[in-house]
């Protein structure tokens, strides 16, 4: 392997759960029949823009708007996932960072996490590409920027929509199941689309990454 690709949210911060909940009351707010567990399962790694857009709300609703104000209320308050700054440093490989989420939420994260000079420019938000996860596009960005062949890239993501994005790319994939929003039957859900190993932890996520790079 020649570069790391690490997932920004339920990866190197814990804000997935967060975010299913904020995002729960506020469909129910508008009428639409969904819980925790069930934006969990369906939602988890898509943009917020594109959650709005599958349930048809009325289009007098500023969605942007109501995406960024979303945004806002997670990452007002972050939290790392344990032992992930101090992993994502000591790797001696390249690392790119690649999100779904918005340019100013990934900067924001990396200087929280205290990982900004380790990184570099190397991280790629949904906002520079036509199309944001499950399709490949941001990870094929990364590998472009590094100029490295995809299957020369260690992919590390929590979710069913990153970890399709990285494998339809042609990326190996270890999926990482740290973050408060896993759940149970998670773990097998990654290993059914395809992904080479699975992560509980920090230190978990490290013997995966020695024993695939």
């Amino acid at each position: 392997m020649k570069q790391l690709i690490f997932d920004c949210d339920g990866v190197l911060v814990d804000t997935e759960i967060v975010a299913a909940k904020v995002m729960t009351e506020l469909l129910q707010s508008y009428g639409i029949d969904i819980d925790t567990k069930d934006y969990i399962q369906k939602f988890t790694g898509k943009t917020f823009t594109t959650i709005f857009e599958s349930f048809n709300l009325d289009p007098k609703r500023d969605i942007q708007e109501i995406a960024k104000s979303i945004e806002q209320k997670i990452y007002a308050n972050l939290r790392e996932i344990p032992g992930m700054s101090d992993l994502l440093l000591a790797q001696h490989l390249p690392v790119s960072i690649v999100s779904n989420s918005a340019t100013w939420q990934v900067k924001k994260a990396l200087q929280f996490l205290g990982i900004e000079k380790r990184i570099g420019s190397s991280y790629f938000s949904s906002e520079m590409v036509p199309r944001p996860k499950p399709y490949p596009d941001i990870y094929l960005k990364a590998a472009e920027y590094h100029d490295v062949v995809p299957g020369e890239c260690l992919v590390i993501e929590d979710s069913i929509s990153g970890a399709t994005a990285a494998l339809t790319a042609g990326m190996p994939v270890i999926g990482f199941c740290g973050a408060s929003h896993i759940q149970t039957d998670h773990a097998e859900k990654l290993y059914e689309i395809g992904v080479s190993r699975v992560a509980f932890d920090a230190a978990e996520l490290e013997s995966a990454i020695q024993e695939l790079s």
